[in-house]
């Protein structure tokens, strides 16, 4: 997380084989997760509003997202 209200990621991880299209509803940002299988109580889920990916973006060129 860059700022309260930008997430920055690789791109290949919200565009991919499994979802052609980047859609915002598919994902939701999770921050303070140390253990996926194990409920920390210190995770905070925030609802993706927004995808944003590079204009060049194919496989691994220009590989960001926000």
């Amino acid at each position: 997380m860059i700022s309260p209200e930008w997430l920055l990621t690789a791109a290949h991880c919200i565009s991919n084989d499994l979802f052609n299209l980047p859609l915002a509803e598919l994902w939701t940002a999770v921050l303070g997760d140390w253990d996926r299988d194990v409920e920390e109580y210190s995770e905070q889920r925030i609802p993706v509003e927004k995808v944003i990916l590079h204009e060049r973006f194919h496989n691994f060129q220009h590989d960001i997202g926000t």
